[in-house]
């Protein structure tokens, strides 16, 4: 499992979203290209997850938002959750 910590207030704008799916791009990128595989050699996965861990209430435009970007995220063999820590 692949954590991101979101600590800021969830936004309904473009910018908030382009933000999300490029940290979300990020860790995919670590987990396709192979760098996660060098740096945890014992690592067999070939499903990973991420969790958007967020500090606030996440917002149903927030949720939909991360739900469409899941099933894109699905196919590369990248699980995405939520987890709200309030």
């Amino acid at each position: 499992m692949l954590v991101i910590v979101v600590d800021e207030p969830w936004q309904d704008s473009d910018e908030f979203r382009s933000l999300i799916l490029e940290k979300l791009n990020n860790y995919c990128s670590y987990f396709l290209d192979g760098q996660m595989r060098r740096e945890y050699p014992d690592c067999t996965q070939t499903r990973i997850c991420v969790r958007l861990s967020s500090t606030q209430r996440i917002p149903e435009h927030a949720r939909v938002y991360i739900s469409e970007l899941a099933d894109a995220f699905k196919e590369h063999g990248l699980d995405v959750e939520t987890k709200e820590l309030v």
